[in-house]
């Protein structure tokens, strides 16, 4: 019986250490395990964090990259655009000019053509009756303006160089649209005489450089004809074309070319 009782006792000893021991293992766990969710949480938190951070961060300036890039190609169309009115602008001035300086001369000698040089008349012969035309392009600024691209361009004296620019490119196009519009009625009154216009034709036919005299003469009585001369003549000076809206125009797309060096906004 003693020796049962002493079992016995040793037994609960042994159940009460495991217990005490398992116990003392479980609060271990449960303490590392609440440690652990802590400082998980922690850095998970900054990882996420960091993550919208760079997210939001990097979209933003691939966003402002974009639209930079939007801002830049823009603004190569308008300068391009540009380009070709200058040229436009060019030529319509030089055609403009040699109509003018024509009708000058044919007017100059009308009472003694025999001093004037017939090889002037000849190239002058038809320079005072071509109708021409000049025509605004505008497609790259209107497209730019659609595109709302023009609050976000941070130079705001380039944009109202380029409006001033268009504006001044549009006042020229009414220039020669209001001089040909009026040459045109002017030479309409032209193709009513149509005695005048079968005798000219018929020198015309006979030989140029041979009836050149004639012609310019018989032109010069005709009272249409020398309306026509008449008001291309009296005409604002197209002697130099348009030098201040060429000036305006090389002095943009120069300001246009800077800005796309460093390619800013």
């Amino acid at each position: 019986y003693e020796m049962s009782a002493s079992l016995v006792g040793s037994e609960m000893c042994i159940r009460d250490r495991q217990f005490l021991s398992n116990r003392m293992e479980n609060m271990k766990k449960l303490n590392d395990l609440v440690t652990w969710k802590i400082g998980d949480y922690a850095l998970q938190l900054s990882v996420v964090i960091l993550g919208v951070l760079i997210t939001f961060g990097g979209g933003n300036m691939l966003n402002k990259r974009a639209k930079a890039k939007e801002i830049t190609n823009a603004m190569e169309l308008i300068k391009i655009e540009l380009e070709t009115n200058r040229k436009s602008i060019q030529e319509i001035g030089k055609t403009l000019a040699i109509e003018q300086k024509a009708s000058r001369y044919a007017l100059r000698f009308e009472n003694n053509l025999s001093k004037a040089s017939n090889d002037s008349l000849e190239i002058y012969l038809s320079y005072p009756f071509l109708i021409n035309n000049f025509r605004a392009k505008t497609d790259a600024l209107e497209m730019f303006k659609m595109s709302s691209l023009a609050p976000q361009v941070h130079d705001k004296k380039l944009i109202l160089q380029i409006i001033k620019t268009y504006n001044e490119i549009i006042i020229v196009e009414d220039i020669v649209k209001w001089y040909y519009d009026l040459k045109t009625q002017y030479m309409n009154d032209m193709k009513t005489e149509r005695d005048f216009l079968y005798k000219e034709d018929k020198l015309l036919r006979e030989g140029v450089k041979k009836n050149i005299q004639q012609i310019w003469q018989f032109r010069l009585t005709s009272f249409p004809v020398h309306n026509v001369l008449t008001f291309i003549s009296g005409a604002r000076d197209f002697k130099k074309g348009f030098p201040e809206v060429e000036t305006l125009l090389n002095e943009t797309i120069q300001m246009i070319e800077e800005r796309q060096g460093p390619r800013g906004n």
